[in-house]
C-alpha cells in the first residue's frame, strides 16, 4: 500500500480540521473510497512549534509516497522550505510526491520541489488525484482534474480550472465516524469547527466570497450530533464561520442546539452586527455563549467604500448596546486600510473605546484573490512580496504612519483589554 501523510503547521495548538475533512472524505465517501482504502494508508501528522528541520525529519521518518500539505497565507513559505529540505534528503523515495493545497494558493507557490498545487476546496480534488496517481500515465491526466496547478511536459504552468463548490454535507463527519479519535482530539487546545461555508459579502480585504459567494450549510441534525459529541467530552470549540448569524432563523436553531450541551465550551463565535436583535442575543445568552467577535474594521467612510463594506455607524452603536456585561464582545479593526491615516485610525479606535468593548486589531494582509489585491495599483497599495503580504503603505497611509499606529496600538491594547478583563 502507498502511504500518504496529510500535514500542516498550525498557528496555535488547534485541531487541523481541513486535514481530517480530507481524510474522512477520501476514506468514507463512496464509491471511490473503496479503491483508495485498498491502495492507500492515509495518516495525519500536524505540527505547531517545531522547526523546519524537525518537521522535515519527522515526515521523512514516515517513509511516505505522498506528502499533502494544507497551507494558509501565514505558513505557505514555511511549507515550501520544508519541502525543499525533504527533497534534498537522500533517504526519501525517488518518486515521492509533494502536494500543497489551501485557500491562498497561487501559481508562484509551484516550485521545482512541488508536484502539484490544489486550488479551491480540496476534498474532491484530493480524491481524484489519489485515483489518478494509481494510473501509469498519471501526469498526462492532470489537466482533467479540476482545481489543479501543475507543470506540463514543456514545464509550462497550467491551471485546470476551478471546481464547483462541494455539497458540504457529503463530507463524512470526522468526529462521528472515528476518523479522528477522542484521544487525539483531547491533545488540542481547542477544536476548529464549521457550521457552513461561503459568504454573501464581498469585503475588499477578504477572500471568503471568492471561495464561494453561496452559503452552504451543514445540516442541523449533523451539527447537533457533532456538538453533542465534542461538548459532552469536554472539548473547547471555536466556530470559524465568517459569520454565524446571517440567517436569524438558523441562528436561533443553532443556539437551541448549543444550549442543550454547552457549558462554556464554545470559546469563540463570529457575528455580523446588522441582524442582531434582542431575541438573537437572548438566544446566544441561553446557549451559554459569552464571547463574540464582531467585525467593524473602520468608521472612515472613504475606507469603507474602498473595501466595499457598508457600515451604518449609528446602527452599529445601537446593536452593540444590546449586549450586556454577560458577553465579552470583541470588535475587529484592521490597521493599514486605504483611505485612513494615523489620525482617522485613532478616531476609529476611540469610537470602540467609547463603546466599552474589547478591541482586536490586525495589520492588513493584502491577500491573494481579494478585491484589494486586484485594485492595489489604483489604491497605491504596497505590501510585502512574501506571505502574509502585510501592508507597507497606500495612497492615504504612509509607511511611517502605519508603523507608528502599529506600535501605538500594541502598547495601548495590552493595557486596555486587560483592564476590561
Amino acid at each position: 500500500m502507498k502511504k500518504i501523510i496529510l500535514s500542516t503547521i498550525n498557528a496555535d495548538n488547534e485541531f487541523p480540521l481541513a486535514l481530517y475533512y480530507l481524510k474522512s472524505y477520501a476514506e468514507n465517501h463512496p464509491p471511490k473510497n473503496k479503491e483508495i482504502n485498498k491502495n492507500y494508508e492515509i495518516k495525519v501528522k500536524d505540527f505547531f512549534k517545531e522547526s523546519n528541520e524537525e518537521i522535515a525529519k519527522e515526515l521523512i521518518k514516515e517513509n511516505p509516497d505522498i506528502i499533502a500539505f494544507s497551507s494558509y497565507i501565514w505558513n505557505v513559505k514555511k511549507i515550501q522550505e520544508i519541502s525543499n529540505i525533504i527533497r534534498t534528503n537522500t533517504k526519501v523515495k525517488d518518486n515521492l510526491k509533494i502536494w500543497i493545497g489551501g485557500p491562498d494558493i497561487e501559481e508562484s507557490h509551484l516550485t521545482k520541489k512541488i508536484d502539484v498545487l490544489i486550488k479551491g476546496e480540496g476534498e474532491e480534488t484530493f480524491v481524484e488525484l489519489l485515483i489518478n496517481n494509481l494510473q501509469e500515465n498519471s501526469n498526462s491526466n492532470l489537466k482533467k482534474i479540476k482545481g489543479l496547478i501543475y507543470k506540463d511536459k514543456e514545464e509550462k504552468t497550467k491551471f485546470s480550472g476551478l471546481r464547483e463548490p462541494l455539497e458540504i454535507d457529503s463530507i463524512p463527519s470526522p468526529f462521528l465516524n472515528n476518523t479522528v479519535s477522542l484521544e487525539k482530539l483531547k491533545e488540542y487546545k481547542y477544536i476548529l469547527y464549521e457550521t457552513r461555508r461561503g459568504c454573501i459579502f464581498k469585503c475588499g480585504f477578504c477572500k471568503e466570497a471568492y471561495k464561494s459567494d453561496k452559503i452552504r450549510y451543514f445540516s442541523l441534525d449533523r451539527i447537533d450530533k457533532e456538538l453533542k459529541y465534542l461538548i459532552t467530552n469536554n472539548l473547547a470549540v471555536e466556530i470559524i464561520d465568517p459569520y454565524l448569524n446571517t440567517s436569524k432563523e438558523r441562528t436561533l436553531k443553532l443556539c437551541n442546539i448549543i444550549a442543550k450541551y454547552n457549558n462554556n465550551s464554545i470559546t469563540w463565535v463570529p457575528l455580523v452586527y446588522y441582524s442582531l436583535d434582542k431575541e438573537t442575543i437572548e438566544a446566544l445568552r441561553k446557549a451559554n455563549i459569552n464571547r463574540v467577535e464582531i467585525g467593524l474594521q473602520s468608521i472612515n467612510k472613504e475606507t469603507l467604500k474602498n473595501v466595499n463594506k457598508l457600515v451604518d455607524i449609528e446602527k452599529f452603536k445601537e446593536k452593540i448596546s444590546l449586549f450586556d456585561d454577560y458577553f465579552k464582545v470583541h470588535i475587529d479593526l484592521i490597521n493599514g486600510l486605504p483611505g485612513v491615516n494615523y489620525f482617522t485610525f485613532v478616531r476609529t479606535l476611540n469610537f470602540c473605546v467609547n463603546l466599552g468593548k474589547r478591541i482586536l486589531v490586525e495589520k492588513l494582509s493584502v491577500d491573494n484573490y481579494t478585491p484589494l489585491r486586484e485594485n492595489a495599483e489604483k489604491l497605491k497599495l504596497k505590501f510585502e512580496t512574501e506571505p502574509p503580504y502585510l501592508v507597507i503603505e497606500n495612497y492615504s497611509f504612509s509607511k511611517k504612519e502605519i508603523r507608528k499606529s502599529s506600535l501605538m496600538t500594541s502598547s495601548f491594547l495590552k493595557e486596555y483589554n486587560s483592564y476590561l478583563d
